[in-house]
């Protein structure tokens, strides 16, 4: 970020982390009005840089019973048969298709 006026610099941002931050917040966004009111339940696909901030943004706008995240290291574990991590916010679940 820059002054407008001289052009000084006024922050130096990391972008990666800005924009994952900013999509799981759309994302929360865009559930608040396009999901069900009464879900209860989160599911996260994916285990990447924006992953990690969807159950904050999720829960910020809505108060889940339950949140869940399948990323490829849970599938890897799965198929390995050994026993998945989990943590009280969220759990890592198990969804074998095919």
């Amino acid at each position: 970020m820059s002054n407008s006026k001289t052009g000084q610099p006024l922050a130096m941002m990391n972008a990666t982390e800005l924009t994952a931050r900013r999509t799981a917040c759309t994302s929360a966004l865009a559930a608040s009005f396009l999901a069900r009111k009464d879900a209860e339940n989160l599911l996260v696909v994916g285990g990447g840089k924006v992953a990690q901030h969807l159950v904050q943004a999720h829960f910020t706008v809505r108060k889940f019973k339950k949140s869940k995240r399948l990323d490829a290291e849970s599938i890897y574990l799965i198929k390995k048969n050994i026993e998945l991590p989990t943590s009280p916010k969220t759990q890592i679940t198990p969804i074998i298709i095919g």
